[in-house]
């Protein structure tokens, strides 16, 4: 197949200390039966032999690139997302992480199915350390795009890896992963999306595993499910911003999901004594602009000033 006829497709891997899975996943790309493609891979300081690896991947297939992340994009995956996406050359664009591996089509089933889309959306299977297959994850909408990705159910289990996007659709409306946060970037990135695109997104779903994402104990989930205080601001952002969303679109229960975990975080955030994101919390509640909102606010600052979270000030939260 010519190349007039086979566009490039950019894979760009943000990765860090991954020296020891990082060789599956460049295996699998270099075994795709689609073959115009470039991978770029940017570290995000490893202080493993990461480079070491890399630099015999290059030798066997100049395909593959590898750069470190400059100071100028913010420490952390979406700073190395966003500097490989600003070197791509491919008319298309797949981020995928550093210890995932592609099924030999992941690439050509999404190009062959992309038309006149601007984004492909696909299904796979979430495996263990060993890639032994714990569960396939297919992709239903079954109300629209955005409130179904929202409410993160069963049937619409869509990661940053699902998706191949047109560089084009993603130049246009100036979307990058955004770097102030650590937690919920995935989610952040794509409710922006589909929010904003909502009723011109064009896009299909291949309900096709495609993909093994890998579960296991050095993973972002593993490190939330630990309950670090660094992630609170992430979440806080994430979860404000589902809020807005959700009124904007008039998603009742999806806002009152949200309120509750916001209710919860705000418990959090005053017991661990975090006063920057109280800022925050409250910048958000001024935005709303209610008396129930404005009250609220000034009450959480009252109650981190004397340590307290009774819940007669909380269920305010329930009135926004």
């Amino acid at each position: 197949m010519e190349n007039k006829v086979s566009p490039l497709v950019s894979i760009i891997i943000p990765t860090y200390n991954r020296a020891d899975l990082i060789g599956e996943t460049l295996d699998s790309i270099i075994g795709q039966t689609y073959q115009n493609w470039e991978c770029i891979v940017v570290d995000d300081g490893s202080t493993d032999h990461t480079e070491e690896i890399l630099s015999s991947y290059i030798k066997k297939d100049n395909r593959i690139s590898y750069h470190k992340r400059p100071s100028v994009y913010k420490s952390g995956g979406n700073g190395a997302r966003n500097y490989g996406f600003d070197i791509s050359k491919g008319e298309y664009i797949n981020w995928f992480d550093s210890d995932d591996v592609m099924v030999d089509t992941f690439v050509s089933d999404k190009i062959n199915n992309i038309k006149n889309n601007d984004i492909i959306i696909c299904s796979h299977f979430t495996v263990n350390s060993e890639l032994e297959i714990i569960k396939r994850y297919d992709i239903v909408i079954e109300n629209n795009i955005l409130y179904d990705y929202m409410i993160w159910g069963e049937n619409f289990n869509v990661l940053t890896p699902s998706i191949l996007f047109k560089k084009e659709f993603l130049v246009k409306g100036s979307f990058k992963f955004n770097e102030k946060i650590l937690r919920g970037q995935e989610a952040e990135f794509l409710i922006n999306i589909f929010s904003k695109t909502i009723n011109i997104l064009k896009f299909e779903i291949i309900n096709k595993p495609l993909f093994y994402y890998r579960q296991h104990s050095n993973t972002k989930t593993f490190e939330y499910n630990k309950q670090l205080n660094k992630f609170n601001y992430s979440l806080l952002y994430t979860f404000f911003q589902k809020y807005f969303i959700s009124k904007e679109f008039n998603f009742l229960l999806l806002k009152n999901d949200t309120l509750f975990h916001l209710k919860n975080l705000s418990i959090k955030v005053i017991k661990e004594r975090e006063f920057k994101n109280l800022l925050f919390i409250c910048e958000q509640l001024l935005k709303i602009r209610t008396p129930e909102a404005i009250l609220l606010s000034s009450s959480l600052i009252g109650l981190f000033l004397i340590d307290k979270t009774p819940k007669i000030i909380l269920n305010k939260w329930e009135k926004l």
